[in-house]
C-alpha cells in the first residue's frame, strides 16, 4: 500500500452562538480547520483534521497549507501509511516546530493566590509553555490541581512536566498535540506517572472529534468529569455525522472502520475556500 494523492481544505463554519474568550482574546463568530484526505493506491481514504486558532495554537491555517505542500505532502507520497512510527520520525526530521510563549510569573502567582477557595475542578495553564520550569513553585502555592494545557504539546513536554512533577492534569487534544499517535504517547507519560488527563478540544469539526474519541476511550487514566467531545454542538453546521453519535449528552465510541464518521463531501465543497492537492 502507497500513498498516491493528498488532498487539503480549507474550511469556514459558523458558530451558533458567539464564543466569548475573554477580554483580551474576544469573541469568536466562526470555526476553521483544515480537513485532509490521503488517497492509496489499492482505494483507500484516511482522513484528518488541523485546527489552527492563533494566539492559542502557532499555526496559522495558511501555515498548516504550507507545510502539507513544501514540506510533508512529499514526504508521504510513495510511502506505506501503515508505518506510522517510522513516518512521524520522518515528519519531526523534515519540520521542527516554532514554539513561542510570553507571560508572567509574578502575575501568575497572584492568579493562583486569588484562586484559594472558589469551586474549581482545577486551573488549566497558568503560565506560558515558555516558564515551564516555574509550575513546580506554582504548584506548592495551589489550592487546586494544576492544568498543563498548551504547555504539553510534545512527549519531551510530556515527561518534563511528569518528572518535575509540576502539573496534575494533562489537557489533551489530537490537533495540538500531533495526532492521534502522539496524543495517545502523551496519555500514556500521563498514566505512567499518575498523571490524569483531560480530552479537551478547540472549537472543532467532528474529524477531530472522532479522533479525541477513540483515543479518551482506551486511555486508562481520565480526568473524572468534562471530557469536551460537544464541539459540533457548537456549530451551526459540520460536514461530518459525528453528531449522530452523540445522544443525550454522551459521545459513543463508533464499531465501524477508521474513525467511524464519514464527510459530506456537499457540506466540505460549500464551506471550503481555499485548497491544495499534493501528488
Amino acid at each position: 500500500m502507497k500513498v498516491k494523492r493528498i488532498e487539503a481544505h480549507h474550511i469556514t463554519l459558523p458558530l451558533i452562538a458567539p464564543y466569548k474568550l475573554s477580554k483580551k482574546y474576544g469573541t469568536v463568530t466562526h470555526a476553521q480547520a483544515v480537513i485532509t484526505r490521503v488517497h492509496t493506491d489499492d482505494g483507500l481514504v484516511g482522513i484528518g483534521e488541523a485546527n489552527p486558532m492563533p494566539p492559542f495554537t502557532e499555526e496559522t491555517w495558511g501555515g498548516v497549507f504550507a507545510a502539507l505542500e513544501r514540506h510533508l505532502g512529499p514526504l508521504l507520497l510513495g510511502a506505506d501509511p501503515r508505518d506510522i512510527t517510522a513516518l512521524n520520525a520522518l515528519f519531526d526530521g523534515a519540520l521542527a516546530g516554532n514554539l513561542l510563549a510570553k507571560g508572567s510569573l509574578d502575575g501568575a502567582l497572584a492568579f493562583m493566590d486569588g484562586t484559594a477557595g472558589l469551586p474549581m475542578d482545577f486551573v488549566e495553564q497558568p503560565l506560558p509553555r515558555s516558564a515551564a520550569w516555574a509550575l513546580t513553585e506554582l504548584r506548592a502555592r495551589a489550592t487546586h490541581p494544576i492544568s498543563a494545557d498548551e504547555g504539553v504539546q510534545t512527549i519531551q513536554d510530556a515527561t518534563s512536566l511528569a518528572a518535575s512533577h509540576a502539573v496534575d492534569v494533562f489537557s489533551l487534544k489530537i490537533s495540538k498535540n500531533g495526532g492521534i499517535t502522539r496524543t495517545w504517547r502523551v496519555g500514556q507519560v500521563a498514566a505512567a506517572f499518575g498523571i490524569r488527563c483531560l480530552m479537551n478540544s478547540m472549537i472543532e469539526c467532528g474529524v477531530s472529534q472522532a479522533a479525541a474519541l477513540h483515543v479518551g476511550a482506551a486511555l486508562p487514566n481520565l480526568w473524572d468529569s468534562g471530557q469536551c467531545y460537544m464541539s459540533t454542538k457548537r456549530l451551526q453546521d459540520d460536514i461530518s455525522d459525528f453528531g449522530s453519535l452523540i445522544t443525550n449528552a454522551v459521545a459513543h465510541v463508533p464499531d465501524t472502520p477508521g474513525l467511524g464518521v464519514t464527510l459530506d463531501e456537499d457540506k466540505l465543497k460549500k464551506y471550503s475556500d481555499a485548497s491544495i492537492v499534493i501528488e
